[in-house]
């Protein structure tokens, strides 16, 4: 329906006091001596024409309190509110909101969630908690609820003022629809505070789905502890600029009843509506008000209406005879943002649409959707079909049953447009809906070895059964199993095994699990003195012998033994492995290295392996040049040895057989290398290599 003004609804909860009548608002309670706008529900209650006690000072209450009639807010939600609230705590539980919803004016649960948690469809509150719940602020917080849900750890702060000590506090709220930011202030006084106590940025109207008419009230809720909590006032203006606690205003038009003289049909396409408009005690008030219909279903003798000294003033309403339909009236004080509707009913000789069934309402895309139609009056003009229930795309075709089919998953709604003999109004069929379904995801399973267990995981649907291949998965053997996990014996490097997964009648199949033998290598790392350095970095790459890149699989330390084994579950017959020692890091030697040279020299005595630990200088002579570098290196003169010198040598064990049996200098016929990379890797052997650190001595 079609909305042509809206303003902005300012509640304001006043505690007591008189208040000149200047600005018309929506809702207007100085105090609750006239509490007539008001549904009051559960235990809530108006105390001596003065002030509404949401609920008394017992276990187990729940009241709220909300205005009879919803207010039109404007497009973008603003509105501002100051009201006034008490709590006086028994055992101190649980508290109270301010609350914005569209459900109904009777909403309200009891216990933790202040009366307002579960209630439905959409809204916002403004929770005063005094019950720990293990939330910010413990006992003595306030924050933002949404849609029927507290606030978890979001959206909360303690309060600056004591919430529930008995005495009145005074509470702001703006919401500014321009910026989407929504304040909250509270203060022991009426002296409204700089700083806002709670700040959040959020788009009500978003929130809201657009539909900006809603209910304005409180909640209020006890569990086993207690308080009584109360509203002692209120104020409502039609902006978001904050209220005044002196400010002068006025209740507007409270409600606004509209009674349609008669239903439309083929032979009466006009219909009177009376507007009715009262006050907050039933009291007809003349008011200003704008008219709308549906779109599309007919128009209005005026869209301007002023109701007269009674309240009181009609307006026709003519439909459309090309779409005889019921339709809604509306009327709206523009001011104040009350608003009260009427629908104006169809009757006579019009057509009947019957009912739409379908052959399978759950398809998979590239099904065929078989549908017929049944106990309508009239003749079918053309089938319909749409997506959203919303939007109806034609479909030529004037018989009872209808094939199609439908490619896209998705929810299609399907009927039938009925003319009846002699009217122009049309009719439609009760709707079949048919659901295009997704395939199942079929998931992965797992691989194992020749023997194992294999899972599937990250599936949906149901598991009808298991399937093996030997040949790749050229062909499949069907297994019998719908659990998810399958287990083996003796099978083959490179056999696959996958499930059939089923959603309704659409299936998947998994990501094959492969069966393969685990590939396993193992190499040691030795010092010059055949002793097994630790922590030193192995990468594994491996690649598909059909591809010609290898990617680096994992890195692997070496043990306190200096061995590690190199493990990948990768079939061995379907990869190919390499290891690659590089980029080692190596620390300063210390001074027993020092000293250990230092013997050497002293005596001359030297073999094959010393050239490569002590020759700190490259130049092919061990001498006292040597220790003064390995020395100087220790403290920290030199990061890197002089001469292009590398910091470590790597042998193969061939290699270090040759050098461990020598006592000549060898460094020209095996130099040693900085990156070892072997090849070709054959599972479950071995690969020794020596690490000779420069300026070590072993």
């Amino acid at each position: 329906m079609k909305k042509y003004f809206k303003f902005v609804v300012i509640i304001l909860l006043f505690f007591s006091g008189n208040l000149f009548a200047q600005t018309p608002i929506p809702i207007y309670s100085p105090n609750f001596s006239s509490s007539g706008g008001w549904q009051i529900n559960g235990n809530a209650t108006v105390i001596s024409s003065s002030y509404l006690r949401l609920t008394p000072n017992a276990g187990g209450q729940a009241g709220s309190a909300f205005w009879k009639q919803k207010v039109s807010l404007p497009d973008n939600f603003s509105f501002a509110t100051y009201f006034v609230s008490r709590m006086t705590p028994g055992s101190r539980a649980d508290g109270m909101t301010f609350c914005i919803q569209q459900a109904s004016n009777s909403a309200g649960s009891v216990g933790g969630g202040l009366g307002y948690q579960g209630i439905p469809g959409k809204s916002i509150a403004i929770e005063y908690d005094i019950y720990d719940n293990g939330e910010v602020g413990t006992n003595n917080h306030i924050a933002l609820d949404i849609n029927g849900a507290l606030h978890g750890t979001t959206n909360v702060v303690s309060s600056p003022v004591n919430l529930a000590d008995g005495t009145n506090k005074y509470n702001w709220i703006e919401y500014n629809g321009v910026t989407n930011v929504l304040q909250v202030r509270i203060s022991n006084t009426n002296v409204r505070p700089t700083a806002a106590t709670l700040s959040i940025t959020i788009n009500l109207a978003t929130n809201f789905i657009g539909v900006s008419d809603v209910y304005f009230g409180f909640t209020a809720a006890t569990g086993g502890a207690t308080a009584e909590h109360s509203v002692y006032g209120a104020l409502v203006a039609p902006n978001s600029t904050p209220l005044s606690s002196t400010g002068s205003y006025s209740q507007g038009v409270a409600s606004i009843t509209l009674a349609s003289s008669n239903a439309i049909s083929c032979t009466a396409l006009t219909s009177t509506i009376t507007v009715t408009t009262k006050d907050v005690n039933g009291i007809g008030m003349p008011t200003n008000l704008l008219m709308s219909s549906d779109v599309g279903g007919g128009t209005l003798s005026t869209y301007t209406l002023t109701t007269n000294s009674s309240g009181i003033g009609t307006v026709v309403f003519t439909s459309n005879s090309g779409t005889l339909a019921s339709n809604t009236i509306r009327a709206e004080e523009p001011n104040v943002g009350a608003y009260g509707t009427v629908i104006v009913t169809k009757s006579g000789t019009i057509p009947i649409g019957g009912s739409v069934t379908a052959t399978n309402t759950t398809i998979c895309p590239g099904g065929n959707v078989q549908l017929t139609l049944s106990g309508q009056t009239g003749n079918i003009n053309k089938w319909q079909r749409s997506s959203d229930n919303i939007n109806w795309t034609n479909i030529t075709n004037t018989t009872t049953s209808l094939s199609e089919t439908i490619t896209t998953a998705g929810t299609y709604y399907y009927r039938a447009e009925i003319l009846a003999t002699g009217c122009t109004t049309v009719a439609y069929s009760l709707l079949a809906t048919v659901s295009v379904i997704l395939p199942p995801t079929g998931g992965s399973v797992s691989s194992a070895g020749t023997s194992g267990t294999v899972t599937l995981t990250g599936y949906t649907g149901t598991i009808t059964k298991w399937q093996k291949s030997t040949d790749d998965g050229t062909t499949w053997t069907d297994i019998v199993n719908t659990s998810s996990t399958y287990s083996y014996t003796n099978q083959t490097d490179g056999t696959q095994f996958r499930a059939v997964v089923t959603n309704g009648s659409c299936t998947s199949n998994s990501q094959p699990g492969l069966v393969s033998i685990t590939f396993t290598y193992t190499i040691y790392i030795y010092n010059s003195e055949n002793v097994g350095i630790s922590g030193m970095p192995v990468k594994l790459y491996l690649k598909l012998k059909t591809s010609s890149v290898y990617i680096l699989y994992n890195t692997f330390n070496t043990d306190l033994n200096g061995k590690v084994i190199l493990t990948a579950p990768y079939s061995i017959s379907l990869y190919d492995f390499t290891l690659v020692v590089e980029n080692l890091i190596i620390p300063s030697p210390v001074s027993e290295d020092v000293v250990s040279l230092v013997t050497k020299v002293l005596s001359q005595s030297f073999n094959s392996k010393d050239y490569y630990r002590f020759d700190t200088n490259n130049n092919n002579n061990l001498s006292i040049t040597d220790v003064f570098l390995i020395f100087y290196k220790i403290s920290g003169g030199i990061s890197d040895w002089p001469i292009s010198t590398p910091g470590y040598r790597i042998f193969t064990e061939t290699e270090w057989s040759n050098i461990n049996l020598s006592n000549t200098n060898l460094k020209a016929i095996y130099s040693g290398s900085q990156s070892i990379t072997i090849g070709s890797l054959v599972n479950d052997s071995t690969t020794r290599l020596y690490l000779v650190r420069t300026g070590y001595r072993f």
